[in-house]
């Protein structure tokens, strides 16, 4: 099922649309204007019916035809710039959360549920879905990296293991002498070292086969690489690796939750704040400076869990509903 977006009034300051996606009676989406809160652009915001569990954005990635792509909730949706398509809906599919997304190559989206792995071909629209039985270490899959020999590592929920697919053969990678705790996000740098980013257990390094636990100011949920330094998000602040030790890093943004990070074609690195309630969803760093970026008043766009930059630099935002900046 197809659901159409009808711009009731056009807005004067369109660099900055936020997406409000619920279920609701009416067949029109109403748009209106709203007062600047950062950006120093008017917000436009719209109401789409496509169902209640789509409310909490975890995941967004393009396809190679400009498609944007949203998970969240047990639901999949593509926005063609027009058009919402319900992908779950299409294809009669089942799952109980969606959390995270990967495009490849090849055009296919890999995407991790509460229930498997699911792989969807963007031009075909064939697609597979992997479980336990095919020889994942847990169904709920929370991260998914390719590395640079074109492997794929899933991360789950409350095990002790991941998993790496090289597209054959599934290898579990166990990890329980290490203490590691669940992975939430993984990375990997210039030096073929793989980077977790642990719940309740800090930040770990793999290199070959050797095993390195360091310890943040509490448990880590994202990590990402930005100008050759490693950047972790703890449960409060941000800090950064000086080779021995973590060491903080921002303090403008010490009591921020840090969910997700994203690095700009400018070199900027983007942080989501899960604490909406200090006034801003987003902050940028340029590599010297910091902004802070408010999204939550009046369009509800809080507890940004996911940042993503399209081929068109516009940046979308993914929390509770949808948000884009024309970066």
């Amino acid at each position: 099922m197809e659901h159409s977006k009808r711009l009731i009034k056009k807005a004067f300051f369109p660099i900055l649309t936020v997406l409000i996606l619920f279920s609701c009676n009416k067949n029109e989406n109403s748009i209106e204007e709203l007062p600047d809160y950062g950006m120093n652009n008017a917000f436009v915001h719209y109401s789409i019916d496509v169902q209640p569990s789509f409310t909490t954005i975890k995941a967004i990635t393009e396809d190679d035809s400009g498609n944007i792509w949203f998970a969240g909730g047990g639901i999949i949706v593509k926005y063609d710039g027009n058009k919402m398509n319900n992908i779950t809906e299409e294809f009669d599919l089942d799952f109980s959360n969606l959390y995270c997304c990967y495009k490849d190559s090849d055009n296919t989206i890999w995407f991790g549920t509460g229930s498997g792995v699911l792989k969807i071909n963007c031009d075909s629209h064939d697609y597979s879905i992997y479980t336990e039985d095919d020889g994942l270490v847990s169904n709920d899959i929370r991260d998914i990296l390719r590395d640079d020999q074109g492997n794929y590592w899933f991360a789950s929920y409350h095990t002790t293991g991941l998993t790496k697919f090289d597209g054959i053969n599934w290898t579990i990678i166990d990890y329980t002498v290490e203490n590691i705790g669940w992975v939430r996000n993984m990375f990997q740098d210039t030096n073929e070292t793989f980077w977790f980013a642990a719940m309740g257990n800090g930040v770990h390094k793999l290199h070959d086969t050797i095993w390195t636990t360091y310890k943040v100011k509490s448990g880590a949920r994202s990590i990402i690489g930005y100008n050759s330094e490693i950047i972790a998000g703890p449960l409060r602040g941000v800090q950064k690796f000086d080779n021995e030790n973590w060491i903080d890093f921002l303090p403008e943004i010490d009591s921020a939750d840090i969910l997700c990070m994203m690095i700009d074609h400018n070199n900027y690195l983007w942080f989501g704040n899960y604490n909406d309630y200090l006034g801003y969803g987003l902050a940028k760093y340029n590599g010297t400076t910091l902004e802070k970026i408010s999204i939550k008043n009046n369009v509800n766009i809080d507890r940004v869990w996911t940042i993503f930059e399209d081929s068109k630099s516009i940046i979308w935002v993914g929390g509770r509903g949808i948000a884009s900046i024309q970066n």
